[in-house]
């Protein structure tokens, strides 16, 4: 095989260099992303089973290795962003400007203090010197931590990203099989292992078997090694050439014939590493909001802790505020156990199938990542729901009832794309004006709606008993001169008139028709068939109806 060529990605990187690749091309693995791809044999220029195979093999290959680099580049992205030394800064400066120009300088902290005690005093004289004393003292203690916390903001909103950090860094390596982080997480250092697990379960490994037709070892080991440092080679002979050299005959064989197997696996692996993509692109998203939300909370914190001087209700934005850092926390750290969950149950998976095919692996794995997409929602309904519990138990108003308030970002809003659901849980859960307004537009939409349906189907009912042909009998009763009842029947046709000579014919024969049948059921009546007529008509005494109701006959 001769000397074997330069690892790329043993040379060290020049950090001022730019990436011309649109998609992310770095050594996430021992070689880098773009190195690897699918080669195969294409034939004759007839052959165009073969050329088709191979095509979309190598497209849905390439295809999951793009989503796996643009995830791997996400998860770095999220995690090394650095929204402290980003925006802490920021963040301080406005906390204190409205600390020092808005709080101050307007008595604000003095408004607080005499609305705490007035209402204290107000407790107290109806009776609730108890309620009275103890909010006086949650006062107390608020304005204490209060003063603590706005003494040095930057200091401890470093201490809430450090904890996130130290948290995360510790599931993180868990999922890589690493030891913990002893000090702050260094995010290269997490970073690192966590890339190469997720490039080696979505990419090498899947290369090997669809390349080669299984793991490589040995002297097949190395010539893949060769052959990865100076790809990609595409549809050329020289990978094959090369395994020959190296005694692998048998895989490169299965490296020369595409078949309907490998494009199989190779669509499955691009499902795999797209679903994978995605649940960490929304992992990143969520990391991202959940430390900018922190960031933010820290800016408003002077008014947040100046609310928890006030007694009763008044201290409920201390509390939302509160329970809003908490959940910022909690998601952080909840997006860092989905990461490592999901590769710990990715790695025994393909740890465990190894005896399987490509396709039952790779099915397996679609699995795990679709469960790990419903763990996150579940994590972070759950880290919702731990911390609006606690706000709804410190925000309960003490005013004698015992309704608690609604926490901010409530429960119901865990949704959307980042689960913080911002636009909607950024307030009490009430309707407002304009919410109202809309849902009656909506009802009477819909109530319109169906109106109008039921007045079009009267309509169509309408239409089609006055386009079909009947025939009605109509029987009179009347007296003759002797005082005798006489019985006396027509029949008439009701419907469309006839536009057509053979429709007025047919008419006609209906008219005669009818007409005869109620001739024959009067002689049948009057007894008719050869018998004598009765000589006497019994005659009764109820009233005679003038219209007996009509017998319909549809035509048929």
């Amino acid at each position: 095989m001769g000397d074997a060529p330069s690892n790329p990605c043993a040379i060290p990187a020049d950090p001022d260099a730019d990436d011309p690749s649109i998609v992310p091309n770095e050594c996430w693995g021992r070689f880098p992303s773009g190195n690897y791809d699918i080669g195969f044999d294409e034939g004759a220029w007839n052959h165009l089973s073969r050329k088709v195979y191979g095509t979309f093999t190598d497209l849905s290959f390439q295809g999951a290795r793009s989503s796996t680099a643009l995830a791997l580049w996400l998860v770095e992205w999220a995690y090394a962003f650095g929204v402290q030394d980003r925006l802490g800064g920021p963040a301080v400066d406005i906390a204190r400007r409205y600390q020092s120009d808005v709080i101050g300088p307007l008595g604000l902290g003095h408004l607080a203090w005499t609305y705490a005690v007035a209402w204290a005093a107000v407790a107290a004289l109806r009776g609730r010197l108890t309620m009275a004393a103890g909010e006086l003292a949650i006062s107390i203690l608020a304005a204490g931590l209060a003063g603590i916390l706005l003494a040095n903001p930057a200091g401890y909103m470093q201490g809430t990203t450090d904890t996130m950090s130290r948290l995360s860094g510790a599931l993180l390596a868990t999922g890589t099989g690493q030891p913990p982080p002893e000090g702050a997480t260094d995010a290269e250092a997490v970073m690192e292992p966590l890339q190469a697990e997720i490039h080696s379960a979505f990419v090498e490994e899947p290369y090997d078997y669809l390349n080669w037709g299984g793991p490589l070892s040995g002297a097949c080991a190395a010539a893949r090694d060769e052959i990865l440092a100076t790809g990609p080679h595409g549809a050329d002979d020289e990978p094959r050439d090369v395994m020959r050299d190296a005694g692998c005959e048998a895989q490169a064989e299965f490296n020369e014939r595409p078949d309907s197997n490998r494009l199989f696996g190779a669509v499955l692996t691009f499902g795999a590493a797209t679903l994978m993509a995605v649940l960490v692109g929304l992992v990143a998203l969520t990391v991202v909001v959940a430390q900018v939300i922190a960031v933010t909370l820290w800016a408003v914190a002077p008014f947040a802790l100046l609310a928890g001087v006030l007694p009763g209700a008044g201290r409920e934005l201390a509390w939302r505020w509160l329970t809003a850092l908490a959940r910022a926390v909690l998601a952080v750290v909840g997006m860092s156990f989905v990461l490592s969950i999901l590769l710990l149950t990715v790695n025994a998976l393909l740890e465990g199938s190894e005896d399987v095919g490509l396709v039952e692996r790779f099915a397996l794995v679609n699995m795990a990542v679709v469960a790990m997409y419903v763990t996150r929602k579940r994590i972070l309904a759950a880290g919702h729901n731990l911390a609006g519990s606690v706000g709804q138990r410190l925000a309960t108003r003490r005013d004698g009832s015992n309704r608690p308030s609604t926490p901010w970002l409530a429960t119901p809003a865990v949704a959307g794309a980042t689960g913080f659901a911002i636009g909607a849980g950024l307030g009490p859960d009430r309707t407002s004006r304009s919410s109202r307004l809309a849902s009656a537009a909506g009802r009477n939409y819909l109530a319109n709606r169906r109106v109008n349906r039921s007045q079009r189907a009267a309509e169509e009912r309408a239409q089609r008993r006055a386009s079909t042909t009947t025939t009605r009998q109509r029987t009179e009763i009347s007296t003759d001169g002797d005082g005798k009842p006489v019985l006396r029947s027509a029949v008439t046709v009701d419907g469309p008139a006839a536009t057509s000579r053979r429709a007025r014919a047919a008419r006609t024969r209906l008219e005669t028709r009818s007409a005869r049948n109620v001739e024959a059921q009067a002689r049948r009546r009057d007894g008719g068939w050869g018998r004598p007529a009765p000589e006497a008509v019994e005659t009764v005494d109820e009233p005679v109806v003038d219209d007996e109701p009509a017998v319909e006959t549809e035509e048929a």
